[in-house]
């Protein structure tokens, strides 16, 4: 599908369970991408998003599990919860330095996005921690945020050591952390 240049406002759920929707290309008239726009487009591989567009909301791609990569243009401030819940194609993500918000589980199911000593990631994001009895961490040195509730319920970990790099900490990264007794900042 495409969509006109006279579209400034695809509407929540426009595109909402189109399973045989394949591609699609946003002008660049789209300042946002709505809640539930394209949830459920199960056969949707490619999209391009415009640099026009400030938000990508709520459950936007949930459940796009045929989606393996997509590029957020520098726009984009904040990615809502839930955005790419369920994709569990996804192997390649390009999320730009302008992001200083991301809600939780957004990339919730997404297990081909590379691991690194028990963190996922999503491009330059610590997204999710694969082994929750670690004593320590250590986030890779280019990590720009750490996603809300990452390390929730680590009841094992006793320090972390965080590069300089990190710009955003979601809320309650670490809640639940009773052992946590070290916080170690590297440059």
């Amino acid at each position: 599908i495409t969509i006109p240049n006279s579209v400034t406002n695809i509407g929540m759920s426009a595109f909402f369970g189109c399973s045989n929707l394949t591609s699609i290309i946003i002008p660049n008239s789209v300042r946002s991408i709505e809640r539930y726009t394209f949830s459920g487009c199960s056969n949707l591989t490619s999209i391009t998003i415009p640099n026009s567009v400030t938000n990508i909301g709520y459950s936007a791609f949930e459940y796009c599990s045929n989606l393996t990569s997509i590029t957020i243009p520098d726009s984009v401030t904040t990615i809502e919860n839930s955005t790419f819940y369920g994709c569990t194609n996804l192997v390649s993500i390009s999320i730009p330095s302008s992001v200083t918000s991301m809600g939780e589980n957004v990339f919730k199911g997404c297990s081909l996005l590379p691991v690194e000593d028990g963190i996922q990631y999503a491009d330059t994001w610590a997204v999710n921690v694969t082994n929750r009895e670690e004593g320590t961490y250590t986030l890779r040195p280019n990590t720009a945020g750490l996603a809300p509730y990452l390390f929730m319920d680590c009841k094992n970990m006793t320090s972390i050591t965080i590069p300089d790099s990190v710009k955003s900490i979601g809320y309650r990264a670490f809640w639940n952390c009773k052992s946590l007794n070290a916080v170690y900042i590297n440059d």
